[in-house]
């Protein structure tokens, strides 16, 4: 999925708009996400850092109304709780083919 122009321009600006907050915001914030975002800015700059973070939230969207799923922030060293009592969780989760 890219952002292009061939789309509905009122979402590509507001994606856009929400891309220019979050990198705005990720200057103060620690977690991976802000890391990641702060770094992108760093090694490509302020617009292309912009583009990519709307592109990947537009991703990350897409994929949530194809699944039916809300979002949830991660919570990191939490994990959801498991059906199998005694039995300790594996530390690498099965891989998901997201390909359809």
């Amino acid at each position: 999925m890219r952002i292009t122009k061939s789309g509905d321009a009122y979402l590509r600006s507001l994606l856009i708009m929400g891309a220019r907050a979050v990198l705005n915001a990720a200057k103060y914030k620690t977690d991976s996400f802000s890391r990641w975002t702060v770094a992108l800015e760093q090694r490509a700059g302020c617009w292309k850092a912009v583009v990519a973070i709307a592109a990947k939230n537009a991703r990350m969207a897409c994929a949530m109304l194809r699944r039916g799923e809300q979002f949830a922030m991660p919570v990191r060293g939490r994990r959801p709780p498991s059906d199998n009592q005694g039995e300790p969780r594996s530390q690498n989760p099965p891989p998901r083919d997201d390909r359809r």
